[in-house]
């Protein structure tokens, strides 16, 4: 488990439905991790084809042997157990922090992230509260920034020796709130965005994404 360079690949042919730089992303960097093929149809949240698999819109979306499967986080502890990688084993104290991890991505990164976005440019300008974004900005701060000062003054990644799924996670809000002029990590923070973006997966995530865009 929790292999750090997986290369053994699949013989599947995934399908990943989605923009790539939404939280599409996610999925094509766990996919160019564990060397898993994949195919990706660049689709916008609530597109049609979208909304015929999966009723709320939203991406991504993977397709994997005619089965539907959504949520980014769904998606990809899915592909991380399946393919035994970027994980740990169940019910140990490694998949517990990582677990750990993830929602502090999610509800703490992600949620203040998202509130920002829609009082910034997501919602209907009538329904937009500017100072919505400030409140965001003091979490970020007082919240997420020192959490990840704290978790990497002796660890290499997230949950320690092993770069693991909640890298992949945290590496995508981060560059998410560079991309909104959040507060940019510093010392141990920033240099552990430099490793991120150094991983080959990811650099061939970003130029498969960029492929797409033009």
């Amino acid at each position: 488990m929790n292999k750090d360079n997986f290369s053994e690949g699949s013989g599947t042919m995934y399908r990943v439905i989605g923009a790539p730089f939404t939280r599409t992303f996610r999925v094509m960097w766990v996919l160019e991790e564990i060397a898993a093929p994949y195919e990706i149809e660049p689709e916008k949240p609530r597109s049609d084809l979208v909304r015929s698999l999966n009723p709320t819109g939203k991406v991504p979306v993977l397709v994997d042997d005619g089965q539907v499967i959504t949520d980014s986080t769904a998606i990809c502890q899915y592909l991380c157990d399946k393919h035994e990688a970027l994980t740990f084993p169940v019910a140990t104290l490694e998949r517990a922090k990582l677990d750990a991890a993830l929602a502090f991505a999610n509800t703490e990164m992600d949620g203040i992230l998202w509130a920002a976005a829609k009082h910034s440019f997501a919602l209907p300008k009538e329904l937009r509260v500017p100072a919505a974004k400030k409140t965001c900005l003091m979490e970020w701060e007082t919240q997420t920034l020192p959490w990840l000062k704290s978790l990497l003054a002796d660890n290499t990644w997230i949950c320690g020796d092993q770069f693991s799924l909640a890298d992949v996670f945290i590496g995508h809000c981060l560059d998410w709130a560079m991309k909104f002029k959040f507060p940019a990590p510093q010392g141990s923070a920033k240099a552990y965005v430099d490793r991120l973006h150094a991983r080959p997966a990811y650099q061939s995530a970003i130029k498969r994404g960029l492929s797409l865009a033009q």
